[in-house]
């Protein structure tokens, strides 16, 4: 697919088209919620925020066009994919993850190619946005990518807690470490699969 050159002038700007790709929790979605009503409002962006159906009210309340995950629209979906994220097995929570990205992609690969968004803003846990930025960066030059890091403060006794600390000395387990490893190189495996796959389109 022929890419067009974004433009720089200023005129140019009240059309930027901006995504929001974080997975749908409220710790990731209430940040970029607030970025993304001050793009639209102070900036004239037009920004489409990609969530689940929990969300789409908080998202519509920021000003923003609200934009469900293709195959991760029912409750049941996100209630399966919250259950498995935020599972004390390391290796259960990882899996979660990659389904997660398997689902998504390939309707955000038919966005992304027709729409040509300006930027797109990811945080550190959308392993699907990562994908979906080294699948097209090649074919997208023009699309900006910015990562966020949506955390907080950390005191002793407030957080990590005792069940917070509990998972953390489970992550240091060697068996643990090691189910890590296996889900990082089926998410490197995946990220072969789709490269592959709409290569060859």
């Amino acid at each position: 697919m022929k890419t067009k050159k974004r433009s720089s002038s200023p005129a140019a700007a009240s059309t930027r088209l901006i995504y929001i790709l974080v997975v749908p929790q409220w710790g990731h979605v209430n940040p970029l919620a607030a970025v993304a009503a001050k793009l639209a409002s102070q900036h004239a962006a037009t920004v489409v925020f990609y969530s689940s159906s929990t969300f789409q009210e908080a998202i519509l309340n920021a000003g923003v066009e609200y934009r469900p995950y293709a195959g991760f629209a029912s409750k049941q979906d996100e209630q399966t994919f919250l259950s498995g994220i935020g599972s004390k097995s390391c290796i259960k929570s990882m899996l979660a993850f990659a389904h997660f990205s398997h689902t998504v992609l390939p309707q955000l690969l038919v966005d992304i190619r027709s729409e040509q968004p300006d930027l797109v803003l990811f945080d550190s846990a959308s392993v699907h946005a990562r994908h979906l930025m080294r699948i097209t960066r090649k074919s997208l030059p023009f699309t900006k990518w910015v990562k966020v890091w949506v955390t907080f403060v950390t005191r002793p006794g407030v957080y990590p807690g005792e069940e917070e600390a509990d998972l953390i000395t489970i992550t240091h387990q060697p068996s643990s470490l090691v189910a890590i490893l296996l889900c990082l190189a089926l998410l490197f495996l995946m990220q072969i699969h789709f490269s592959l796959r709409h290569w060859v389109r």
